[in-house]
């Protein structure tokens, strides 16, 4: 058998027994000590400014942050899932930065960040009682308005989600014209949050996207130069895949 075919490979299946002693060895490891520093920056796509917002967990001694087999250091981008922002993943975050030492971006999806309040707790549910909805905040200062939008119901995934309240943009508002352009903004702003935290030249880069952040993760590894993998733990590949029955 050849050295190549040696090479470790996962296992199949893990038992809910090993499941449990491999986390409580995780969590008997020593702690490290940590830093968490949030990180909120503009950048412009498609003739708009998009303020990101992200907290960056580390060692408080940067010079500890643990390096890989390639003798670079190791950071990772985790991205949460689609109805939740960095806290989502907040816990995953700090036990990689504790635990192992790395420099870990739990990052937020354009429009999550609440900006407006210090604790970035977003007030009252998404459906308010007067019938009006939450908006995303893309830019500090802008706020979508009701005249921007229709809510409607959406009952075509009830089986799964059941019927679902959405904003539906109005034609030539600044929501219609924020909605075709939050593609781009999120790429380039996942972008350069890797290129202000994880230096090309300095770090090796994991990505992992829980949810729906599993196929923005899938995409980006194909954006960010220095991305050496993907880790797959709650990921979801694009949405026409899962809902292919054939794949």
């Amino acid at each position: 058998m050849s050295k190549s075919n040696d090479a470790w490979r996962p296992p199949e299946f893990v038992s809910r027994e090993q499941c449990i002693k491999d986390t409580e060895e995780v969590l008997g490891m020593p702690d490290i000590s940590i830093k968490s520093t949030e990180d909120i920056f503009r950048i412009h796509v498609l003739g708009m400014d998009w303020d990101i917002g992200m907290v960056v967990h580390e060692p408080v001694d940067v010079h500890k942050i643990s390096t890989g087999s390639d003798s670079k250091k190791i950071g990772f981008f985790l991205l949460h899932g689609g109805s939740s922002d960095f806290k989502g993943i907040e816990r995953h975050a700090k036990l990689l930065a504790s635990k192992y030492g790395f420099r870990v971006v739990a990052g937020t999806f354009p429009g999550r960040f609440y900006f407006p309040d210090p604790s970035r707790d977003w007030p009252d549910d998404t459906i308010h009682a007067d019938g009006t909805v939450r908006t995303p905040i893309w830019k500090q200062g802008e706020l979508i308005t009701p005249d921007e939008y229709d809510v409607v119901k959406d009952p075509t995934k009830r089986n799964r989600y059941g019927t679902r309240t959405l904003a539906r943009a109005k034609p030539e508002t600044n929501f219609w014209n924020r909605m075709a352009a939050w593609p781009a903004a999120f790429e380039a702003g996942m972008i350069e949050a890797c290129r202000r935290h994880f230096p090309e030249k300095e770090f090796s880069v994991y990505g992992q996207g829980h949810s729906t952040g599993g196929p923005f993760i899938c995409m980006l590894s194909q954006r960010i130069p220095n991305m050496a993998g993907v880790c797959a733990t709650e990921h979801s590949p694009f949405g026409y895949l899962c809902s292919d029955r054939d794949v």
